[in-house]
C-alpha cells in the first residue's frame, strides 16, 4: 500500500465505525511495521536512529529505562549506574596514579604540594587523595 493510501486511511480512522476500526487499526500497525522493515537497513535510517554502537551512552539509555521500569527494576538499574560511577571514579584514579613519578616519596610529595584554602573541603580532597596513594604504594585495595 502506498504511503499517500496510509496517511488518507490514518486521516479517516476517527470517523470509521466501531466495528471496522479494530481491522483497519491492524493494517495501519501493518503497514507500519512493513516500512520499518523496509527501511531499517538503509544507511539514511541506522544513523537516523543513532544505531552506530560505537556511540552508545549506557549510562543515559539506563537513565532513560529506569524511567519506565517497574521500582523493583529501577532499584536494579540505578545500582548498575551506581557501579558504573565508581568504576569510572577508579579508571581516573588509576590514571591520575599512573601519571604521577614512580617513587613513593614524589607521590606524596604531590599530594602534598596540594595549595592549602580554609575551605575544609579541600583539606578532606587532600586526606583522601594521601590516604589513597599511601594504600596503593601499600598495595592495598
Amino acid at each position: 500500500m502506498d504511503d499517500t493510501y496510509i496517511d488518507m486511511l490514518e486521516a479517516a480512522f476517527p470517523y470509521i465505525s466501531k466495528n471496522l476500526k479494530r481491522p483497519v487499526a491492524g493494517i495501519l500497525k501493518f503497514q507500519e511495521l512493513q516500512k520499518v522493515l523496509r527501511d531499517y537497513d538503509t544507511e539514511e535510517m541506522i544513523s537516523a536512529c543513532n544505531m552506530d554502537s560505537s556511540n552508545i551512552n549506557m549510562e543515559q539509555m539506563l537513565i532513560a529505562m529506569k524511567a519506565r521500569a517497574a521500582p523493583e527494576v529501577a532499584k536494579q538499574i540505578d545500582t548498575m549506574i551506581n557501579a558504573m560511577k565508581m568504576l569510572r571514579i577508579y579508571q581516573n584514579y588509576q590514571d591520575i596514579m599512573g601519571s604521577l613519578p614512580a617513587s613513593a616519596d614524589t607521590k606524596t610529595d604531590a599530594v602534598e604540594s596540594i595549595p592549602e584554602t580554609s575551605s575544609s573541603s579541600n583539606d578532606m580532597l587532600s586526606s583522601l587523595l594521601n590516604d589513597l596513594i599511601q594504600k596503593n604504594n601499600r598495595g592495598e585495595t
